[in-house]
């Protein structure tokens, strides 16, 4: 049962040390694996990774924590360089973009989140790249935003909102992505107990979220999510990782798995 792990970061300082034995053992366990962008240094190792691995795939974008950050002249040039790439076959998205009201809050910084949130949203549609989703603590607020942009596709990724917003993205037809936190987190169990199937992703996040406090996480512990979920839903995991890998082709409009 080779896995997936739809988000990861394998550019973290973190792993710079282990990075050739973590690169061999996705070789061995996994067979598709996505290394998401998030600033440019980001953007430019996960794409370097894609390029250099069959399995692992690129998506590009702006977290809305470095967007707040980044200049406006900047963020425009970091935007063309995005776009530029787009054309690379092994970018599948647009990501990780969206809202962070976690770590700001004020006025000002959330005005530039949403208009830089808006740009990408924007870039998407114009590729037609389905996007990665950061809503930390603005759920209600990313889906709206993406609602009237007619997103039509999206992966919530690690998402932890209440009913409402979990209903709002189940109806706009978007994908709910259930992270390692789930082994952990007794709403992260609840969201995977209420969404179907065929609209749940997996992933890590890793380095972050990981099962074992005090230590890294990695692409290949989505196997303790597929359990977990497995447990909720009370159906077998090849059954569910069946499903989910169907569900990554439906999202990223690829034929990756043959066998299903």
């Amino acid at each position: 049962m080779k896995l997936i792990d739809n988000h990861c970061h394998l550019q973290h300082k973190d792993y710079k040390n282990q990075i050739h034995d973590i690169l061999k053992t996705i070789e061995d366990k996994m067979d598709f694996v996505v290394v998401s962008g998030a600033n440019m240094e980001w953007n430019q190792k996960s794409l370097k990774f894609s390029q250099n691995h069959k399995i692992i795939y690129s998506t590009l974008g702006i977290h809305p924590v470095d967007a707040v950050k980044t200049p406006e002249k900047e963020f425009s040039q970091n935007l063309k360089w995005i776009e530029e790439n787009l054309k690379n076959k092994k970018v599948i998205g647009i990501g990780e973009i969206g809202l962070d009201y976690h770590w700001f809050q004020n006025p000002d910084s959330i005005k530039i989140q949403k208009n830089t949130f808006i740009s990408q949203l924007k870039l998407s549609k114009k590729h037609n790249l389905p996007v990665i989703i950061h809503s930390r603590k603005a759920e209600l607020d990313a889906l709206e935003i993406m609602e009237q942009q007619k997103i039509k596709r999206a992966v919530m990724h690690c998402f932890a909102g209440k009913k409402p917003a979990l209903k709002k993205a189940l109806d706009l037809n978007y994908y709910i992505s259930i992270s390692t936190n789930i082994l952990f987190s007794k709403d992260i169990k609840k969201i995977a107990r209420d969404t179907p199937l065929d609209k749940i992703i997996i992933e890590t996040d890793s380095p972050y979220l990981s099962p074992e406090k005090g230590k890294l996480n990695y692409p290949w512990n989505t196997e303790l999510v597929l359990n977990k979920i497995s447990q909720i839903k009370k159906t077998p995991p090849e059954e569910i990782l069946t499903q989910i890998k169907q569900n990554i082709e439906n999202i990223y409009h690829l034929k990756l798995f043959p066998s299903i």
